[in-house]
């Protein structure tokens, strides 16, 4: 869902200050990572469309523009006043990107493919959260489930378990598993990471990193995911963007 520009603010909704720089790591594996704190929000490693994605609230398959747009990414810090609420933040991303990165942009409706996310045959597997645990994996509901989903495939995931409260997630699997090697050559599955105390262990079998998203959420979960159809999404295509002037 896309943030409406909203009315006049108390706030200002300008950063005080920004920098932007080329990301000093970018060898290996490297995730985004976003940091705010009163007076400041730090982004490492953030492409512009995650810079997209967070100032719009919009998944990566809402955001079309040129290929650069999710290969390079960049260290910003951004100094704000204090007591800057989320909305305002997020309203400081829009004014900084269109600013720094020059964006001119529009919005259309795009039919794409859509999931949904059934009850198994064995939904004994979920882990309801009785009481909240330090260390332990991410909880929440099947609907926050369905949004993690969501982010994984790049499509749209809704949830139709009917499923209500809030359980313990676990989701591992291979993006490419037609690759993975079988027979005496195989390397040896890594152990099952150690649950905290008062945390679930992994259910069943510590997969290979041979299952797909579909295996497991089955395996891991007990729930199923089916395609079912399209769904009308907002979708923001990039008219106009401009890599930013280091400073």
């Amino acid at each position: 869902m896309l943030l409406a520009m909203a009315p006049a603010l108390a706030q200002p909704v300008a950063f005080d200050a920004v920098s932007i720089k080329p990301a000093s790591q970018t060898e290996g594996l490297i995730e985004p990572i976003r940091l705010s704190t009163p007076g400041r929000v730090t982004m490492r490693n953030y492409v512009l469309k995650k810079l997209l994605m967070d100032a719009y609230q919009l998944s990566r398959y809402q955001v079309e523009g040129p290929p650069w747009i999710e290969r390079e990414p960049y260290d910003i810090i951004a100094t704000k006043p204090p007591g800057t609420s989320a909305v305002q933040e997020r309203l400081m991303l829009q004014k900084m990107i269109a600013e720094r990165f020059h964006l001119v942009q529009h919005i259309e409706q795009r039919q794409v493919p859509a999931y949904v996310l059934l009850p198994g045959k064995d939904t004994s597997k979920l882990h309801p959260v009785k009481e909240e645990a330090g260390g332990c994996r991410t909880v929440g509901t099947m609907a926050e489930y369905a949004g993690m989903l969501t982010t994984r495939l790049n499509q749209p995931v809704v949830d139709q378990t009917g499923i209500a409260g809030r359980y313990y997630f676990f989701l591992l699997y291979s993006e490419r598993p037609a690759l993975r090697v079988d027979g005496p050559d195989a390397p040896p599955p890594p152990p099952p990471p150690p649950a905290a105390v008062g945390c679930p262990a992994w259910p069943g079998k510590w997969p290979q990193f041979e299952s797909s998203v579909f295996d497991a959420v089955k395996e891991q979960m007990g729930l199923r995911l089916e395609r079912r159809g399209t769904q009308s999404v907002n979708v923001m295509v990039l008219d106009r963007v401009e890599k930013p002037t280091p400073n």
